[in-house]
């Protein structure tokens, strides 16, 4: 199978549990990246009016287009295993020989600090990135859940597939960090290519969900942020610019990327931008919904996105319609 991506740089790499080189702290919490879309019964939809804009499509991102949590793979015995090493008085210890520049400030790692009844010192996650501040620290397969200390000073920026810690104080730029993050991803197992029953396929499923990590990141930045409306929209371009590379970049792809990149077609029409033409827009947006609703035939709503998709449609044709009048106006 593919490799992890490897990093040309020195820092800490956060794995949910151990086998080689640097992984260190938490358990195997795989992230399913799952799409997730509920649509309102709705019989008319006006693309000319805004409430029934946001009575058809808010709840899209109010649900968030990936429904991040726990993956298929529990794998609880791997889990509950290597939790309990990092509570034995000679795992750290024995890790730590191994793994020369990073410091320990305590000898057992635990969500609450303090010193146990033998008199041996713990530590939580913010305590550990704090002394090792001087390095760059990257998350894989999610963190910790039981420690959530580390929320108070970081945030977890896209990173391939994995994730990056970043001082909660730092700026997100979405150009530089898209630009920045191009390169790294190297994940080359087609999909699609293993068993659906078996764990290479749900490992290549992750891997393959992550190249969108980015893009939706940016996304989920435009929907919650406390932004002006010329950031927001910023962010928006940025996140739908990522979503149509990626998904013109790659014929065979999960079901999920077409429903994710029809969404943010959609918020892209309400921004009214010169420079990205609605029909276009409109197009896509139908277009990809339509694939999505072929092959993800066990979806709840898909009845709810192909009524949405019928109003689409007139609405698509109308334009057209505007377009053909003005132009033969214009002669």
């Amino acid at each position: 199978m593919g490799s992890v991506p490897t990093f040309q740089r020195e820092g800490i790499v956060l794995w949910p549990f151990a086998e080689v080189g640097l992984m260190l702290l938490g358990w195997f919490a795989a992230l399913s990246l799952s799409a997730c879309l509920v649509l309102p019964k709705s019989s008319t939809l006006d693309l000319g009016r805004p409430d029934d804009f946001s009575r058809i499509f808010d709840p899209l991102s109010q649900g968030r287009i990936w429904d991040i949590q726990s993956g298929q793979i529990r794998g609880r015995t791997q889990s509950e295993r290597h939790v309990a090493m990092m509570t034995y008085e000679w795992y750290l210890p024995k890790m730590a020989k191994h793994l020369p520049g990073i410091s320990f400030p305590g000898r057992r790692w635990n969500p609450v600090e303090g010193i146990l009844p033998d008199g041996t010192l713990t530590f939580n996650l913010h305590h550990f990135l704090k002394v090792n501040k001087h390095k760059e620290a990257f998350a894989c397969i999610g963190l910790n859940e039981g420690d959530s200390t580390w929320r108070k000073s970081y945030s977890l920026w896209p990173w391939g597939s994995c994730d990056k810690l970043v001082s909660s104080g730092t700026v997100f730029n979405p150009g530089e960090w898209l630009h920045l993050t191009r390169g790294i991803y190297n994940w080359t197992e087609d999909y699609g290519r293993f068993d659906p029953s078996s764990w290479e396929a749900v490992a290549n499923e992750e891997m393959w969900q992550a190249r969108m990590k980015t893009a939706f990141f940016i996304f989920d930045l435009a929907e919650t942020a406390s932004v002006s409306a010329d950031i927001k929209s910023q962010l928006y371009t940025f996140a739908y610019s990522s979503y149509k590379e990626i998904i013109n970049s790659h014929k065979n792809h999960p079901v999920n990327w077409h429903k994710n990149y029809a969404i943010a077609c959609e918020r892209m029409l309400r921004l009214h931008k010169v420079d990205v033409d609605p029909e276009v827009l409109l197009s896509e947006t139908v277009k990809h919904f339509l694939l999505y609703t072929e092959k993800a035939e066990d979806d709840p709503q898909r009845a709810d996105i192909l009524q949405a998709v019928k109003h689409l449609k007139k609405e698509l044709q109308g334009l057209r319609k505007m377009k053909k009048n003005m132009k033969r106006l214009a002669v």
